[in-house]
């Protein structure tokens, strides 16, 4: 990740923040770490490919955290912005196989206490306790039964500025999710509301989940 300065107006380069090949745990293994001689794939291997996606702001001045969205490692990464070193690793994934749920947008609550990420391949949307550094709920949004079945790609987060709602742009759907997300910490809500429909004009707008 490249860090920039800005000083009066004006933006240069200052460093380079790298991000470590990932070490996967139990029996996952990726395919990503190249070919071998004459372009043959390589055996499977247990350091997954760092791919920053997204990146959120989290802390006080001076004393910074990045929460980035690691794609192709299935995991999500608490850093130090100061010195780049990783204080924790969420692992993402669902299945031995990796990647597979590709994390590709995050946002952090107003108090910092809660992340979330959008999980593209696996049509839904994590909480993580950035205070303890676990993962927490998981949410589908309207996620096919069918395994193989196209999901909805959820592609962007963002929070309403009262901070109660977790609003998240589903690619292959063209809707928006509405989380309910008020509350800090473990007893902060995470439920769907419902779904505004994007689809041209004379279509609904809002479909409510049914009860």
């Amino acid at each position: 990740m490249a860090v920039y300065s800005f000083n009066d107006g004006e933006i240069a380069p200052e460093r380079i923040i790298p991000i470590s090949l990932q070490k996967l745990v139990e029996s996952r293994r990726t395919k990503l770490g190249g070919r071998g001689a004459f372009g043959a794939a390589q055996a499977d291997s247990m350091m997954a490919v760092p791919f920053p996606a997204a990146i959120a702001v989290t802390g006080e001045a001076g004393a910074e955290k990045l929460l980035v969205a690691d794609n192709l490692s299935d995991d999500a990464l608490l850093m130090d912005a100061a010195t780049g070193k990783v204080e924790t690793r969420f692992d993402l994934s669902e299945s031995d196989t990796v990647p597979g749920t590709y994390p590709i947008a995050l946002a952090v609550s107003k108090d910092g206490s809660r992340g979330f990420v959008a999980l593209w391949n696996a049509s839904e949307v994590v909480e993580l306790d950035l205070l303890k550094g676990t993962v927490g709920r998981k949410l589908a949004l309207l996620k096919p039964s069918d395994p193989v079945a196209s999901g909805t790609h959820p592609c962007d987060l963002a929070i309403s500025p009262d901070g109660r709602t977790l609003y998240v742009a589903l690619a292959n759907r063209d809707a928006v999710a509405a989380v309910d997300v008020a509350g800090a910490g473990e007893s902060g809500k995470f439920a769907l509301k419902g779904y505004f429909d994007t689809r041209l004009p004379g279509q609904s707008y809002l479909d409510r989940k049914s009860t």
